[in-house]
């Protein structure tokens, strides 16, 4: 077994893979005491930074985000629910998908139920798997909080660096870079903050792009381990950036939306948009990759590590398309309809099935609808709102 270890460990570090034209991780080693390169067991402590990210995050929703948001009219939901073990797993091997009449027959006969009952039962359990907009508000107002701090501070640490305004400095002299405290701090935190997304990524609110976005965070956190490794930091900062630079536009957005600011969250929409657009189809595209696919070569050999390096940075950019389709689509339900009536980029799949135009949870209590909303059932009130 120890055999196999080291097999496989002279394979994962092999310095062919890594590097190219005699490059080797002695030249990743610093003697000189004010300067440093970077190390990956010094990226380890990440995976605690995400737990202490965890950690705050429960704090600041709890104590601070829920109180204000309270004090803004946001209430809790709560869905009054029979429980029924023969139903639930019913649901659950249906996995959202709506009741055929088959399974309306045979929920019938294992629960001596009439038809009605079922299909009430089946819409208010869907309904209960529907976040409250308080929910969402403090999911959103965490990452406002973390993509502006983590853009504020990115830009503060980067605006005297050379590679931020001339992408040829992300190779000169490499691999021999020093790796600064500001810029080590910056990519430690970032690195935790992924980790805690992917702790929380099955608790959070469940999005339409779900993969999507569990892509995304694996891409960029094997990008950000790669990039410190290989101490191509520089251009790794400017990845981290340029994403940052939109995310809290959205972020607060939404939380206008949920507010029933529409003004303001049209507005803060527009301002992302066009952040995005930037970011995301100019600068990324034209400035990141121009430098990763070809400024490179007039500086440095690639090893192989390097192309799969880009492979990733290039997965990125289709991921940046995917979403702008999403955006167009809010767009195009914009000038068509006169205003934004769903995240369409966030929405779970279950507010499909939920008679109300937008994400209120005063709209959904209050109202009684009056045509069909599930197989030709309608509901009466379900759902009460609580301030505690």
């Amino acid at each position: 077994m120890a055999a196999m270890i080291r097999v496989v460990e002279n394979v994962l570090w092999s310095e062919t893979f890594w590097f190219a034209n005699g490059t080797s991780w002695r030249d990743l080693e610093s003697t000189d005491p004010d300067i440093y390169y970077p190390k990956f067991s010094d990226m380890n402590i990440s995976f605690f930074v995400g737990f202490l990210l965890l950690g705050m995050r429960y704090i600041y929703e709890r104590f601070i985000v829920v109180p204000i948001a309270k004090s803004l009219g946001l209430k809790d939901r709560h869905v009054y629910l029979v429980p029924n073990q023969n139903l639930e797993a019913m649901y659950k091997h249906i996995k959202g998908k709506r009741l055929t009449k088959t399974d309306i027959e045979k929920a019938q006969k294992q629960n001596d139920m009439t038809e009605k009952q079922v299909q009430r039962w089946f819409f208010r359990r869907r309904l209960k798997d529907v976040p409250s907009n308080l929910f969402r508000f403090r999911d959103q107002s965490w990452q406002m909080l973390f993509y502006l701090s983590s853009f504020t501070y990115g830009m503060f640490t980067l605006w005297d660096k050379p590679w931020l305004w001339d992408t040829t400095n992300c190779w000169k002299g490499w691999p021999k870079q020093h790796v600064t405290n500001d810029v080590y701090y910056f990519y430690l935190v970032e690195l935790g903050f992924y980790w805690c997304l992917l702790f929380t990524l099955f608790y959070d609110v469940k999005r339409k792009d779900f993969w999507e976005m569990a892509t995304h965070h694996m891409i960029t956190m094997l990008l950000l381990y790669f990039s410190w490794i290989t101490n191509y930091v520089r251009v790794g900062t400017l990845v981290l950036v340029v994403h940052d630079a939109s995310d809290h536009w959205m972020a607060g957005a939404k939380m206008a939306k949920y507010l029933k600011k529409q003004m303001l969250c049209e507005v803060l929409f527009f301002i992302f948009i066009v952040i995005w657009v930037y970011c995301r189809l100019y600068l990324y595209p034209f400035r990141i990759l121009k430098t990763t696919y070809f400024e490179v070569h007039d500086y440095i050999a690639v090893g192989t590590c390097f192309w799969l390096f880009n492979f990733m940075l290039a997965a990125l950019q289709v991921l940046h398309i995917v979403w702008t389709c999403f955006i167009l689509r809010v767009i195009v339900i914009k000038v068509t309809k006169g205003s934004i009536e769903r995240d369409i980029r966030s929405d779970t799949s279950d507010m499909d099935d939920i008679p109300c135009s937008s994400e209120s949870d005063t709209d959904v209590s209050k109202s009684t609808p009056s045509k069909p909303v599930m197989n030709g059932v309608t509901t009466p009130r379900l759902i009460r709102n609580h301030d505690s």
